[in-house]
C-alpha cells in the first residue's frame, strides 16, 4: 500500500485492525481537523477539545483489535467525540453545582448566629485549616477556583499549566478535604458528603 489517501474508510479500517500502523496515521490525518472543530463547537475550549481528541484516538488505537464498528468510521468517531464532550460537560456541571453549594454554605456559616452556628463555625474553621494544609500547588489551584472563582482556563493560563492539570488538582483537593473534614469531625460525615459529592 504505497498511497493510503485513496483508500476508503472501510479499507483503512481493515488495514488498521490488521496492524498496519500507517492506516492509523491516515485515519488520524483524515479526521483530526473535522473532529477538532466538532468538539470545539460544543465546548468552546481549545485545550479541552484537543484533550478529547487525544483521548478518543488513544482509545481507538488501544482497542483496535476489538473494534466492532457497525456504522461508518466517521459516524463511529463523531459519536465517540460527542460522548466524550457530553461526559466533560456533565462532570463540570456536577462539580460546579457541588462546589457552589459548598461555597455558599461556607459563606452562610461565617455570618450565622446561635448555638448551631458554633458547630458550623467549627466546621468552617476546620475546612479553612485543612485548605491551608494542602500541598502548595494544589492549595493555590483550589483557592483560585473557589475564592477567586476563576475558570479552569484562567487558572491554567495564570499558572502556566494545562487545563487537565487544573481539573486534576481540584478534584484531588476535594478528595483530600473531604476525608480530612470527615476524619476531623466524624459526626459531620454525612453532612460533608452532601457538599463534596
Amino acid at each position: 500500500m504505497e498511497s493510503l489517501n485513496n483508500l476508503s474508510d472501510q479499507e483503512l479500517l481493515v488495514a488498521f485492525k490488521n496492524g498496519f500502523e500507517r492506516a492509523f496515521e491516515e485515519i488520524h490525518n483524515r479526521y483530526f481537523d473535522r473532529l477538532y472543530l466538532h468538539a470545539f463547537k460544543m465546548l468552546r475550549d481549545e485545550e479541552a477539545a484537543q484533550d478529547i481528541l487525544q483521548d478518543v484516538f488513544v482509545a481507538f488505537w488501544t482497542k483496535r483489535s476489538d473494534l466492532n464498528i457497525q456504522k461508518s468510521l466517521s459516524a463511529y468517531l463523531y459519536t465517540a467525540i460527542r460522548n466524550r464532550v457530553l461526559n466533560v460537560i456533565e462532570q463540570d456541571r456536577v462539580y460546579n453545582y457541588h462546589i457552589t453549594s459548598f461555597t455558599e454554605f461556607l459563606d452562610e456559616t461565617s455570618t450565622a448566629g446561635g448555638s448551631q452556628s458554633n458547630e458550623d463555625e467549627a466546621l468552617f474553621q476546620l475546612f479553612e485549616s485543612e485548605v491551608n494544609n494542602l500541598p502548595p500547588k494544589m492549595k493555590e489551584v483550589f483557592q483560585l477556583r473557589v475564592n477567586e472563582e476563576m475558570s479552569y482556563n484562567e487558572i491554567a493560563r495564570k499558572l502556566s499549566i494545562s487545563d487537565k492539570t487544573v481539573k486534576k488538582q481540584i478534584n484531588n483537593a476535594i478528595k483530600v478535604l473531604k476525608m480530612r473534614v470527615m476524619y476531623g469531625r466524624p459526626n459531620l460525615a454525612i453532612f460533608s458528603f452532601v457538599f463534596f459529592f
